[in-house]
């Protein structure tokens, strides 16, 4: 219905990414938000405040992602098997 590089489809993959990330797969969510980072500076002003929110969202994720591996890592430690 819509081309890859268009601002419905940047808002999908960003929700999808969100999706991911409130079930806790780092990766998916990590890798959905930086394609939907890419589209939105492909198509929009670098000025957007598209492109501001999905940057910030980024490294919001990045950061909590890091932080829970941080903290899986610790527990694993404490609790070895």
């Amino acid at each position: 219905m819509f081309s890859e590089d268009n601002i419905q489809v940047a808002s999908s993959i960003q929700a999808l990414g969100q999706a991911y990330f409130r079930s806790q797969d780092f990766r998916k969510s990590l890798s959905n938000q930086e394609k939907a980072v890419a589209i939105y500076k492909k198509i929009l002003p670098a000025n957007s405040p598209h492109i501001a929110q999905a940057k910030q969202q980024l490294e919001y994720y990045l950061r909590l992602s890091v932080n829970m591996e941080k903290h899986k890592k610790a527990v694993g430690t404490k609790n070895p098997q």
